[in-house]
């Protein structure tokens, strides 16, 4: 398998692909310009025995303080159950953590997309759980320091116009002041920054400082909030009671 960027004369084939029934259930119809219609994210094409196989991509947030990056791919139906959608991850998966240095990696499958979830599971993907959206959903991203006041954050929030009845996703670098996207009907808060404590003694002051807060799955009263340990550490490159993790979010419409 080679992984390449994107060549111009692989625009049929991966037309083609995606237009097949198995890919088009998950991605949809493909957009106009496709391959070539989000240049924010990072595209290569999956190459198997000199012939293209698909397709997959990944998106970075750069802001360091709260860098993540998420991982989305197709691969040839007639390619299926060779193990080559695993092996496509764990190839971008290590280039984002050890090249290009994120600490967390989300990628969000359907609930029904059995296949998909296995493949990401074999790499090291954790399950978090399972998002059910309604037929609109709204994703909202805050910079770490717009966290830190109450008031500003706030404001933030009412400026996203977050509808309660419908289902959305912060992401907030810490899970910190989590009362004000409570109260602005978030539904889900993805958070990182406490490594989950990395080491002791550091695990008793992440704890005392985040408390339940500091790692996993938590409630904060209408707000489902997820604290991953990341991938990555801060400081000395070493864990002791803690571990690296990469995050697996299952999003289920109903």
């Amino acid at each position: 398998m080679i992984l390449r960027p994107l060549a111009d004369g692989d625009d049929a084939e991966l037309l083609r692909i995606h237009r097949t029934p198995e890919v088009m259930r998950w991605w949809d119809s493909p957009a106009e310009g496709f391959p070539w219609d989000e240049p924010e994210a990072t595209r290569l094409t999956i190459e198997v025995d000199g012939a293209v196989a698909g397709l997959i991509q990944f998106s970075e947030e750069l802001e360091p303080k709260y860098r993540h990056a998420g991982v989305d791919l197709f691969i040839d139906p007639a390619l299926h159950g060779r193990g080559l959608g695993s092996e496509a991850v764990r190839r971008v998966v290590r280039r984002l953590i050890d090249d290009l240095g994120h600490h967390r990696i989300t990628i969000d499958p359907a609930a029904m997309n059995i296949a998909a979830i296995r493949a990401y599971q074999k790499v090291g993907f954790s399950r978090v759980g399972i998002m059910r959206l309604s037929e609109r959903a709204l994703l909202v991203g805050v910079h770490d320091e717009e966290t830190h006041e109450p008031e500003a954050f706030r404001a933030i929030l009412e400026k996203a116009r977050v509808d309660p009845a419908s289902a959305s996703i912060l992401l907030a670098h810490r899970p910190s002041n989590l009362s004000v996207p409570e109260q602005a009907g978030i539904s889900l808060q993805l958070s990182g920054h406490t490594h989950g404590g990395q080491f002791w003694p550091w695990t008793l002051i992440v704890k005392r400082v985040h408390g339940e807060f500091a790692y996993g799955l938590n409630r904060f009263g209408r707000l489902l909030v997820f604290t991953t340990s990341g991938a990555g550490t801060w400081g000395p490159p070493f864990r002791l009671g803690t571990r690296s993790e990469i995050v697996l979010v299952r999003l289920e419409t109903k």
